[in-house]
């Protein structure tokens, strides 16, 4: 027993799976492979910046529409401080400039 002791935690996981049907313009099946991914791809780094920028999944919001209404917001705030940045620059540092400028603030939304 002595090797499970720096053991911490145990996890159990479930394994599911999804069925998606589309209906789509797109004839050949590997370019529609291409565009479900490079979709998938927009999605996840949506949901990566929201979770980990706006501090989403540490929202104090409980009531449900509420958090439904404030993750809009936030959806749009994105796109917006999206919109302002440079081809280079990165979402946490429009996010920095709108937090320290009001001016900005005033500009993004």
């Amino acid at each position: 027993m002595k090797e499970w002791e720096p053991l911490k935690a145990f996890c159990r996981g479930e394994e599911s799976v999804e069925s998606r049907y589309f209906i789509c313009s797109i004839a050949d099946a590997m370019d529609f492979v291409q565009a479900v991914r490079s979709h998938r791809s927009i999605e996840n780094n949506l949901y990566w910046c929201l979770g980990v920028i706006f501090k989403e999944d540490e929202s104090p919001i409980l009531e449900k529409n509420a958090a439904e209404n404030i993750a809009i917001i936030r959806c749009i705030i994105y796109n917006r401080i999206k919109m302002q940045l440079k081809q280079k620059e990165q979402i946490c540092f429009g996010k920095r400039s709108c937090i320290t400028s009001v001016q900005d603030r005033i500009g993004t939304v």
